[in-house]
């Protein structure tokens, strides 16, 4: 696995989201420390939180606390640190709207 920046991996991410048609929203909040780094808002009302790291580094524990309390209150929150796991996001992504179309085709062929 090549050394990526951060960066790279957040610039990888935000190529990969557009492609699905989505946003991957830089995300700042004054006041508030060890926020997540983007909020991807994707195609059926997908929205991720992702914390972006490089060079195969790890969230720091408050950074990881972050994204626990955002799971814990019912949102998809995770981190990358590389272009492999923004590949394996995107791929989970893709599947959810993929499952989505379905269930809504679902709905309109019961009408």
């Amino acid at each position: 696995m090549a050394m990526e920046t951060e960066k790279q991996v957040e610039s990888y991410l935000k190529q990969e989201i557009a492609k699905l048609g989505g946003e991957a929203y830089k995300f700042v909040s004054p006041g508030r420390k060890f926020v997540v780094d983007r909020i991807c808002v994707c195609p059926r009302g997908i929205i991720v939180f992702v914390e972006v790291k490089g060079n195969g580094k790890e969230p720091t524990p408050p950074q990881m606390r972050e994204i626990e309390r955002l799971q814990k209150k019912g949102h998809e929150a995770c981190w990358v640190n590389s272009r492999e796991r923004v590949d394996e996001l995107i791929n989970v992504i893709k599947e959810e709207i993929n499952e989505r179309i379905r269930y809504s085709n679902g709905l309109t062929e019961n009408k």
